[in-house]
């Protein structure tokens, strides 16, 4: 049994999205060899948390979370409680989910966006130092073969670096989303570019291999990086876990046509789309609004989306809902009719961890999306149906299909079991071992 030192900042009982994949790699290693010593941030706040995540933790899983000095996070959580305290009680129940978040004050964009546009990195990168310390002492403690760390934050993937050059452990930097070629990045300042290219490189130049988690992001930086070794950028899927839900089957559907989106809309992913596909579907086959849901577990951050659901005349088909645990969540989505999974607008970079999870809940998916990957992926897996980005009436025709099924019509997906058990957590987390023992020699 090899060791391998994981450096993921977001870990549980964070509840985000990029804590779960290094979660999958903690709990399947030791099938494949290696036993993972862990340096991760400090629990977030209570909205931050999914403490029932915990338990699937290992019993034996080694975890430091003192990436940052312990006083940091204390005044952190003080600050967003005392927020949340002075906040109005309508902007308070904004933030759960039950209407569009609401917008700081002016001098709180204005630092938050300066600091966009201004802080190399992100926010966590004056902890770089602290963390560095703890690495290192990490590396006596436990005298690891290999080192792998996972960014978001891409501030981590310097401790990685350090660990590299100073020690020469072997190094394996994982971007979950691409670092320069993301499409925030476009918003940062001239000399923050600059810098953060020359970061980027080192990074590349000097780790053993470079985890990306889709083809489009590989191939974009081996176009990037052309001197590179053809090698050194290495696609690994993210995947499901069937340990951290329990196994139960999917319910058939009852009640209103139920659409399911598990997670919050921000950005470019909107709720608009499937709405208007609704309310044509409602329209064509005389429905009323009580017959049709959108069932959402987290935020809609525009506005125009609650106003385009009182527009339409579906306010009472818009439900919204707090955050719930994540195999609560998992149930919920296998009584759906669909699950709706709207890729990050025209980008052709991201694949929504939500695919994975949706792959566990086992109901049709409803992709609107413009990247081919995706799309061949639930081609190949007979998980779903994908639509243009934009396709109102495409989605109101797989809407229909839904309906049609459950009066005994064709179904809108027909699975394919051992094309999905290709994105396990077992089999994925086998391909970093595989590339761990590549590296560790």
């Amino acid at each position: 049994m090899r060791t391998v030192l994981m450096i993921a900042f977001l870990f549980p009982p964070r509840a985000s999205i990029g804590g779960k994949r290094p979660l999958r790699f903690a709990r399947h290693l030791p099938a494949h060899g290696w036993r993972p010593v862990v340096l991760a941030g400090p629990p977030g706040t209570a909205e931050e948390n999914d403490d029932s995540l915990l338990a699937a933790l290992p019993a034996d899983l080694q975890v430091s979370r003192d990436y940052a000095p312990p006083w940091i996070w204390a005044v952190r959580n003080f600050g967003e409680g005392l927020d949340q305290r002075l906040r109005p009680k309508t902007q308070a129940r904004n933030r759960t989910g039950t209407g569009p978040a609401p917008a700081g004050g002016k001098l709180a964009g204005l630092v938050e966006g300066l600091g966009d546009r201004l802080v190399p990195l992100d926010g966590n990168i004056a902890f770089v130092p602290y963390a560095c310390r703890t690495a290192e002492r990490l590396v006596r403690e436990t005298r690891p073969d290999a080192v792998y760390v996972s960014s978001y934050p891409y501030s981590a993937l310097l401790v990685g670096l350090t660990l590299k050059l100073h020690l020469g452990l072997p190094f394996i930097a994982e971007l979950r989303d691409p670092w320069t070629l993301n499409v925030q990045f476009a918003a940062r300042h001239p000399a923050v570019k600059a810098l953060e290219r020359r970061l980027e490189r080192l990074v590349f130049e000097a780790a053993d291999a470079v985890v990306v988690t889709t083809d489009a992001v590989r191939e974009a930086y081996e176009r990037l990086y052309p001197d590179l070794p053809a090698d050194r950028v290495r696609r690994i899927y993210s995947s499901y876990d069937e340990g951290l839900a329990p196994a139960a089957p999917a319910a058939p559907p009852a009640g209103p046509l139920t659409a399911v989106h598990f997670g919050s809309f921000y950005g470019p992913r909107r709720a608009l789309p499937l709405l208007r596909a609704m309310a044509r579907l409602r329209d064509e086959r005389g429905l009323a609004a009580r017959d049709l849901r959108l069932l959402v577990f987290g935020r809609l951050d525009a506005a125009e989306d609650h106003q385009a659901a009182r527009d339409l005349g579906l306010e009472e088909s818009l439900v919204v809902r707090e955050r719930v645990p994540y195999a609560e969540g998992i149930a919920a989505l296998r009584q759906a009719d669909l699950l709706y999974l709207p890729a990050f607008g025209e980008e052709t970079f991201y694949i929504p961890g939500k695919m994975y999870d949706y792959f566990l809940a086992g109901r049709p998916i409803l992709c609107e999306t413009a990247s081919r990957e995706m799309t061949r992926m639930l081609a190949e897996t007979g998980t779903g149906v994908a639509v243009p980005v934009g396709d109102v009436a495409g989605m109101a025709r797989c809407l229909a299909r839904a309906l049609d099924a459950r009066a005994g019509g064709p179904a809108v997906a027909a699975p394919d079991r051992a094309a999905i058990e290709r994105f396990s957590a077992p089999a994925i987390t086998g391909e970093l071992a595989a590339l761990l023992d590549e590296i560790a020699g």
